[in-house]
């Protein structure tokens, strides 16, 4: 089961995981990271992630090109 919580640090949101990363399990990360707005930049910090899948890693990788994308101006 992950856990997921969320602060703010200024223009920085941090988003503290506990537990796994693994597919099934990543609706709580989503959730938290898409619920981020008005922010500079959003940082995981993955110190009590016991287990990152593939399926896991894909949706990090899907979440920092959303990220990304709504910080950077239209071109």
């Amino acid at each position: 089961m992950l856990r997921v919580y969320a602060k703010k640090l200024g223009t920085v949101a941090i988003v503290c995981l506990q537990g796994r990363i693994v597919n099934g399990e990543t609706e709580a990360l989503r959730d938290a990271v898409n619920s981020q707005s008005n922010v500079s930049a959003v940082v995981l910090d993955l110190t009590r992630v016991s287990t990152i899948d593939a399926g896991g890693l894909g949706v990090m990788l899907e979440l920092r090109e959303r990220t990304q994308s709504r910080e950077s101006p239209s071109n």
